[in-house]
């Protein structure tokens, strides 16, 4: 895993996620199969900050952590 803890993001334009850059629902629970990454899930900067001027970053982390979690989630339900 990328980061031990990340903290769930949400923001007036945001999609909320969790610490496995999973979506929720409206009921805060994972959508299985939904994950999000980058600007989409706000950021740690508060919002919207008009293009990626220094939100490389914040996308490469994301990213990787929603592609290991995707990654994770298929193979225990390859495994099942």
């Amino acid at each position: 895993m990328v980061c031990e803890s990340f903290p769930e993001l949400l923001s007036p334009w945001a999609i909320l996620v969790n610490g496995r850059a999973q979506v929720l629902n409206e009921d805060e629970k994972p959508i299985h199969g939904l994950y999000a990454a980058g600007d989409s899930i706000g950021g740690l900067m508060g919002g919207y900050r008009g293009g990626y001027t220094g939100g490389l970053m914040q996308a490469l982390a994301t990213g990787i952590l929603a592609g290991e979690t995707a990654s994770q989630s298929a193979l225990e339900n390859k495994e099942n």
